[in-house]
């Protein structure tokens, strides 16, 4: 990226401005986080202010039917067509039979149901997203914020066995899986952790990847 790259995704105080927001609140959903330029992504790792920007716009946009997009007019400019079906009524039926399909370990369904979380020695996490029993195709982004000064761990697993572990500083607003190779993240459902280092899960939950 040069100069005028730049002078594109950033105002005259240095922050994402509304085209970058968008981008990024866009790619977020549609699972491309490593599609947008580096310096967004970087720039959105690091900066208080835009991260706050970007999680207010995420919100607003929570009831956009992004399955219905088309081709994106960024992400896909010169490129090939969105990897995700464009008929929503295509999505809802991958979800229903991977719900179908589903193996659950009943300890964690039994976690879950009862808001399984634990705010030790004062911490607290909110994670933005993934949503509830979300269907997540290629890769899942996690959107989280926390007042804890000490790093987490982040775990992923089916009912066979862990597929994912990943360690991430204290500072961490966001976290990308991607699911290659794709023999490691078969189809199902998939429980994923979020607990401080060496502590107990603080919050869980669970999607469904394709």
């Amino acid at each position: 990226m040069n100069s005028e790259d730049y002078s594109l995704f950033f105002d005259e105080e240095n922050h994402l401005n509304q085209k970058a927001q968008a981008l990024y609140v866009d790619a977020m959903k549609l699972n491309r986080l490593d599609e947008i330029p580096k310096m967004i992504y970087e720039h959105a790792q690091n900066c208080s202010y835009c991260t706050v920007e970007l999680y207010e716009l995420y919100e607003a946009l929570e009831g956009v039917n992004y399955a219905d997009l088309g081709k994106h007019p960024w992400l896909d400019e010169g490129l090939s067509e969105l990897t995700l079906s464009d008929k929503s009524e295509d999505l809802d039926l991958i979800l229903q039979q991977l719900i179908a399909d589903a193996v659950t370990i009943p300890a964690y369904e039994e976690m879950l149901a009862t808001t399984y979380r634990n705010q030790s020695m004062g911490a607290t996490l909110v994670v933005h997203a993934p949503n509830s029993e979300q269907l997540c195709i290629d890769s899942v982004t996690f959107l989280f914020s926390s007042n804890s000064e000490r790093s987490f761990v982040l775990t992923l697993e089916n009912h066979q066995k862990r597929v994912y572990k990943a360690r991430l500083p204290h500072n961490t607003i966001n976290h990308t899986i991607l699911f290659t190779p794709k023999e490691k993240f078969p189809s199902g459902l998939y429980y994923w952790k979020l607990a401080l280092k060496g502590g107990s899960p603080m919050v869980m939950g669970k999607i469904y990847v394709h």
